[in-house]
Order: C-alpha cells, then structure tokens, then sequence
C-alpha cells in the first residue's frame, strides 16, 4: 500500500505514513531524503581453488614424520563417525614442505577435492574474523613469509571458529613456524585444534618417491646413489624437498645417467652461461639470437629471429648486416640450433631445447651483464614490443615478472 502524495503547493506540509509495510531498515525525512549505506567488517580471505591430487600426488609425497601421521589420523573419519578434530596447525621452518603436508592432510579428511582451497593472509592485521565458513570445504592458511607471532585473540577467535567447521562439516590446516604460532600455548589445549611439529623429509627420499611414482622413471630412482653418475651427492641433507624435486624432475627428462646437460640444468647453467657471454666478436650474432630466445621461448621465429636482429642494430651494438642483406643470411634452422633452439618447420615455432634456460639467461644477463641490460636490453624490450614482439606482450610480461620476484 502506498501513502498519499502531498500537494505540490504545500511544501511545508507535514504528512502522516500509515499503512506501509517495512522490509528492511526504515528511514523516514521530512524533506530531502539522503541514504547512504556502509559496509562494515573485515572481508573475508579469498580462496584459491587447490587440487591435493594434482599439486602434491600421494605416490610422490614423503611424510614428514611420525606427527603427521597421528595428525591425519585425527582428521580421518572412521567408522561412520565424524572427526573431532577440525584445524591442524602444521610447524615447521620455511622451505620444510608444510604446503605440501597441509594438502595431504586435507587429502585424508572427507573433503572432495574440488572444495580444498589455499588462503594467503592478505589481512592488515591477522583475524580470524577473515576466514570463511563454507559448508563441506577444506581450506589451508598458508602463513609462508610471516613473521611476527599471532595476537593473542587470534587463538581465542580460532577456538570458536573451529566449532564452527565442525558444523559445517569443514576443515582447516594452518602452516606456520613456531615463532608466528608461540602465544598459542598461552591459551591450553581444545579438542577441536591439533598442533602439530613436523619434520623435513629427506632429500633423497624425495627424490626417489618422485621417480618411482611413474612407471618410466622407475628405474632411475637409484642414480643418485650411483657414484660413477652425474646425479651423486648433489643434495645436501638440509636441502628444500622443492630443491629435490626439482632434481627427480630433471633426472626423469635426462638422456642417462651421464647426462652433462641435465647436470648444468641442475646447477643452473653456471658453467654454460659463463662461456655463452665470455666476450668476442665471433659469437655476437649467437648470443643475440639466445638472447631473444630466452624472452620469447616458443613464438614464431620470424619473432625470435626479427628481434634479434634488433638488438644486433641496437646503436651501442650496431653491427651491420652481411652483405646481401636477408639473402645473405643463414635459414631460422641455421641460426637458432647454435643459440640452442629448436625451429618446428610445420607451425615455424622457435624454441629453446632446454626451457630452463630462458630464466638463466635472463638472470646472468641482469646480474653479470649490467651495462648490457640498463644501456642496451632495457630499451631493446621496448623496441620489440611494439615491433616484432608487438603480439607477445604476454611472454615479455611473464619472463620480466620472473625478473623482479627474483629482486634483480
């Protein structure tokens, strides 16, 4: 029902409202009606969807000791009945492999995969009040790179919280150090909130775990210990599990277990990249051709080949063309198999032979090379993107973002 609408000649005319039905908050003006709404509280931490059987496969995972263990064992539902324990806060130094126990963790609970979720603490200050409550969902609080210990009412707030998963069904593993997780005691123990040490696995367990996973590579879960091998006695025992699966993935792409080039992939290319930018006139044209590879790894080589030209001709370069011009140079296969690159002659994709490369290359350039990379590539990679490269804009944006998360 709506009420009476005042005369047009009687602005000063009070009006009585009867007969309106409120739904909501009601607000009632003599004359100019101004409503403003206002959101309040602190949002919640966004989700970002993770698959425990994809990031970290249970034929590759290593158990970081006998607390784990007891951990998954609480989270496990058993016999038709619910497990009490709802949050699982995992300590562990950084680089000791917590994400990946976490996701495991959340692996053996009765959470389908596709509701296991990875929040990072984009909060101004920690709160439990960001954390979200949704039904049947598993969620990891990865406190990678905090520093300062939680406030005390974040425990408080976390004991409440956990009734709240066991409501809805959910769970939550935190990953965390014991210097961000030391007021916690404070509070005592609560049967819904396990805290548990756990230990770094062994490098070479890792690695092997990795390897015997799949069926190829099965047979080379021994050449680490093989030590007439390329792959003996490269990880220290206080290594990242992340280092050592680095190492099984390379061990599965080598051509055998003397395999030099894997063993310089490992190491980074140190020794390569050194003798690749030693200096000379003889390998210029070979090193700009490498140079413009390791930003633009798989695009045509048209691309590869027109940028690298560019920075031949780059005024602090400026090497002229062979005489003859274009019909005086080598084919794309001729000029890219030197620079170590691959040419496909059905799509014309250029490639490097060895992906780890491109981010070597650009790191060597950007640490041992300085004068080259502020005076020459800087305003190269200007020059190509809005030239050869124009159309690649997504390969230069990717591969310098990999420069600054390095701090070069």
């Amino acid at each position: 029902m709506s009420s009476p609408t005042p005369p047009l000649n009687e602005p000063t005319a009070e009006w009585d409202v009867k007969g309106n039905v409120v739904l909501g908050d009601q607000n009632i003006a003599g004359r100019d009606n101004n409503i403003t709404n206002y959101l309040t509280g602190l949002r919640h931490l966004r989700p970002h969807p993770v698959d425990p059987d994809k990031l970290m496969p249970a034929n590759r995972f290593v158990s970081p000791g006998d607390n784990f263990a007891r951990a998954a064992q609480a989270v496990r539902p058993s016999f038709g009945s619910a497990a009490n324990v709802r949050v699982v806060v995992l300590l562990a130094p950084e680089e000791h492999g917590r994400k990946s126990a976490g996701l495991r963790l959340l692996a053996a609970t009765n959470v389908a995969s596709g509701r296991v979720s990875e929040l990072l603490p984009d909060w101004d200050e920690p709160d439990v009040s960001c954390l979200p409550e949704e039904r049947g969902a598993g969620y990891l609080l990865n406190l990678r790179g905090v520093t300062q210990p939680l406030p005390g009412a974040f425990y408080t707030d976390l004991v409440i919280y956990a009734s709240g998963l066991r409501k809805t069904d959910s769970y939550m593993v935190v990953t965390a150090t014991k210097a961000v997780w030391s007021q916690a005691r404070a509070g005592g123990s609560h049967p819904e909130i396990l805290v548990a040490e756990i230990e770094r696995p062994k490098p070479d367990d890792v690695v092997k775990r990795y390897l015997e996973s799949h069926e190829k590579t099965q047979g080379r879960s021994d050449w680490i210990d093989n030590k007439e091998g390329m792959f003996y006695g490269l990880l220290p025992e206080d290594c990242a599990p992340g280092e050592a699966v680095r190492l099984a993935s390379i061990i599965a792409k080598a051509k055998n277990v003397e395999d030099k080039d894997a063993l310089d992939e490992f190491k980074g290319w140190e020794t390569r990249l050194s003798g690749w930018f030693s200096g000379g006139e003889e390998g210029v044209r070979t090193r700009a051709v490498r140079i413009a590879g390791a930003y633009l790894d798989k695009a045509p080589s048209t691309v590869v080949l027109s940028s690298a030209d560019l920075l031949l001709a780059a005024p602090k370069i400026d090497l002229p063309m062979p005489e003859g011009g274009l019909l005086a140079m080598p084919d794309a296969p001729s000029r890219l198999e030197p620079a170590g690159m691959s040419f496909d002659g059905a799509t014309g994709i250029a490639s490097l032979v060895h992906e780890s490369q491109g981010p070597a290359i650009r790191r060597y350039l950007w640490t041992q090379h300085t004068q080259l990379s502020q005076e020459v590539l800087t305003q190269w990679l200007q020059d190509i993107s809005q030239g050869p490269a124009k159309d690649h804009l997504d390969s230069l944006a990717s591969a310098l973002t990999q420069l600054l998360n390095l701090n070069v």
